[in-house]
């Protein structure tokens, strides 16, 4: 008897402790191609923007955090090739849970001319001697 009256009084309690947790699910994509990108990192950002906890999208690009509730939620997104994206999200529907894709656009990069050049052997080590090479 005992046993059933902590349960039931246990209950509410769980249902009170989920509310006070936000869970945000969803993937990360390319912009322009739609391609999922596997990897991508996924940082919670507090109010001076700086990271206080995070994920890691998996290879299909789809990611699951747990969070303290809050009023508006500040997620940073990278991937190596593209823009960061610094976004924010509400729990409209109050249920706890926020379903969102983060769309990623591509970030091109110009490098530098690259100039290769060979140089001619001026020696050579044989096992016995070493001999070197004349124009």
């Amino acid at each position: 008897m005992y046993l059933v009256i902590v349960w039931l009084t246990a209950i509410p309690l769980m249902a009170l402790h989920a509310q006070d947790r936000l869970q945000v699910r969803g993937i990360v994509v390319d912009k322009v191609s739609g391609k999922r990108l596997s990897y991508a990192l996924i940082a919670v950002l507090d109010e001076q923007k700086q990271p206080i906890s995070g994920v890691t999208a998996d290879e299909e690009g789809r990611f699951q955090l747990n969070t303290p509730n809050a009023d508006t939620l500040h997620l940073r997104v990278q991937y190596l090739g593209f823009q960061t994206l610094d976004t924010a999200l509400m729990d409209r529907s109050g249920k706890g849970l926020i379903t969102v894709t983060l769309p990623l656009t591509p970030q091109g990069h110009e490098l530098s001319e690259v100039t290769v050049e060979s140089v001619r052997q001026t020696a050579a080590v044989l096992p016995d001697k070493q001999v070197f090479l004349a124009d």
